[in-house]
């Protein structure tokens, strides 16, 4: 992905430097190979992980809701969405979602960038 091979004389200079003998067609076959594998575990192991984020939140939101109206016994005339404090309830929390998914999206985005530049400024390598 990289196309390193590209480089002129990268083998030789990966001898030189580090002892080590290059093969790039077989390295890019393993990785194809772990990448295809990584894709089905992701695309196996998604539905169980949405779904798992489906039944939590919705627990929560009626833990919630029992916790406001004592077990739904009192106040449940309010679990309406025409009561403002249910609704702006309602779209606070929701929006809290979107919030932690962003700040946790840009923390990794972060991190990647920083490790960039880490690399590129402790590596002698020019390309």
């Amino acid at each position: 992905m990289s196309l390193i091979e590209n480089v002129p004389n990268i083998k030789q200079e990966l001898k030189a430097k580090y002892q080590i003998d290059v093969n790039f067609e077989r390295a890019k076959e393993n990785l194809e190979e772990n990448d295809g594998a990584g894709n089905t575990f992701k695309a196996t192991a998604k539905p169980v992980l949405i779904g798992t984020a489906v039944v939590g939140a919705t627990t929560m939101i009626f833990s919630i809701i029992v916790l406001l109206t004592n077990g739904l016994t009192t106040n449940s005339e309010k679990l309406s969405i025409l009561h403002p404090p249910f609704l702006l309830g309602l779209l606070a929390g929701g929006s809290i979602i979107y919030w932690f998914t962003g700040a946790s999206m840009q923390a990794v985005t972060t991190g990647a960038y920083r490790a960039v530049e880490f690399i590129r400024r402790t590596s002698n390598w020019k390309v």
